[in-house]
């Protein structure tokens, strides 16, 4: 490609920088590491005022934010800020490799138009307790398309400002391989009763890939949850033109449990979860009933929405404008305090992290651990997931249970580098559910 010197040099100083910053720093139970003003190359939200950020492939609510390059496909970018005002949003995307880094690439070489593009559909809320004003956009647009494969991410900004005030991931894929892929009880016996096992194979049909072990990064998702996701898989065997990944360890996963859940699309009733609505200083807030431990119960199915959530609210015209935001009470009984780690409210209301606004703070006259989140009216799926101090994979067990019953949603995602190639394409993506 022809680059200037003088580009191309600053495109390596951008890319040293950012390598040289921590992007994944340990995560404390103070919540330190979300007062950081950096930007990360994950699903963050940098300031207060944003909230129910959602981006997932126009017309499906329920889809992960993956689509197709050249196949019309876009993805819908929602979000509300809670000021009120109008503000001169604009967003760019950044092309990143398989490990969520920046590509070693300028925005020529992945962006067809302009780099930046402004947000300029908005609606203000209307009958709320909660004044907000609600922006959406549409990526690719006519003004900005995007030129090649693998991972992006999504930054969204104040016009003049250089911090984000959100950013999030999304993956373009440009199919070139096949992928087979089921979902067992694992093989090994002491994992049968609470672990899945996801085997599956490549097939790359007349795609002549030079060293799999080497050009390839597999990455298995569970329920669109990175912290826990399996990465870099290699082949175990490779027969003609099939790459084999049935192992026995390598890729088996916590069953989990079923997500549960809450309905507040309306306020003149309690839902099932629902324990007690009532108004305090010029807003709702909502009590649900006390959680319990589950991670000693008999597995019992109940359908979920593995974590996502969906905003709505009963007799609205407009969904986007008219559900109001409610301050929701989550509290979880526990015998004593955790001294290793800390609990958190997650899913697609946290989105998918660990966030200071999900952590739980233990109450000892109640025997437990509660949090209060600010949420827009809708119908959401959350789950306790405990982090060990110092560690970035949240865990599952300690308090819901694992089962290899649950239902669960998988995501395989196929990244290729071919040699002299400069950036991961992403060249096969599937999602498969849990039979059981």
């Amino acid at each position: 490609m022809n680059l200037s010197l003088t580009r191309r040099t600053t495109a390596l100083i951008s890319l040293m920088v950012a390598a040289a910053v921590e992007v994944f720093p340990q995560v404390s139970p103070t919540g330190d590491y979300f007062s950081e003003s950096y930007l990360r190359y994950d699903d963050f939200i940098y300031h207060p005022s944003i909230k129910t950020v959602q981006l997932y492939r126009s017309g499906f609510e329920m889809s992960n934010p993956l689509i197709i390059l050249n196949s019309g496909e876009r993805l819908l970018c929602t979000f509300d800020d809670l000021e009120g005002d109008v503000k001169d949003y604009r967003y760019t995307v950044i092309h990143c490799g398989a490990n969520w880094k920046a590509s070693n690439l300028i925005y020529t070489e992945y962006l067809s138009g302009y780099e930046e593009n402004p947000v300029t559909e908005f609606h203000s809320s209307y009958n709320t307790l909660q004044p907000y004003t609600n922006y959406r956009f549409l990526v690719p647009s006519d003004d900005m398309q995007l030129l090649i494969s693998g991972n992006y991410l999504l930054k969204v900004y104040i016009a003049g400002e250089t911090e984000p005030v959100f950013t999030r991931r999304f993956m373009v894929a440009d199919p070139k391989i096949g992928i087979d892929a089921q979902i067992r009880r694992p093989m090994v016996v002491e994992d049968r009763e609470s672990k899945q096992e996801i085997d599956f194979s490549i097939i790359t049909q007349n795609l002549t890939i030079e060293d799999p072990y080497r050009s390839l990064h597999v990455v298995v998702m569970q329920n669109n949850r990175w912290d826990n996701a399996i990465q870099d898989l290699k082949p175990r065997m490779i027969i003609d033109n099939t790459l084999n990944y049935n192992y026995d360890r390598e890729n088996v996963f916590d069953g989990g449990n079923e997500y549960r859940d809450f309905d507040i699309k309306s306020l003149t009733y309690r839902s099932l979860r629902i324990k007690a609505i009532t108004f305090e200083r010029d807003t709702h807030r909502v009590e649900l009933w006390v959680d319990e431990p589950r991670s000693y119960r008999v597995y019992h199915s109940e359908a979920d929405i593995n974590g996502r959530l969906l905003v709505s609210c009963e007799d609205a015209h407009d969904i986007a404008t008219e559900c109001d935001y409610m301050k929701v009470h989550f509290f979880l009984r526990y015998p004593v305090p955790l001294d290793h780690g800390s609990l958190y409210v997650f899913g697609g209301l946290t989105c998918n992290q660990f966030t200071g606004e999900g952590l739980m703070n233990y109450n000892p006259v109640r025997k437990g651990y509660e949090a209060e989140l600010y949420l827009k009216q809708g119908f959401y799926n959350y789950q306790y997931i405990f982090l060990e101090n110092n560690s970035l994979r949240g865990d599952v067990t300690l308090v819901e249970g694992n089962h290899f019953e649950t239902q669960n949603e998988y995501m395989i995602l196929v990244y290729y580098r071919p040699p002299g190639s400069i950036y991961d394409a992403l060249i096969g993506a599937s999602v498969i559910n849990s039979p059981f």
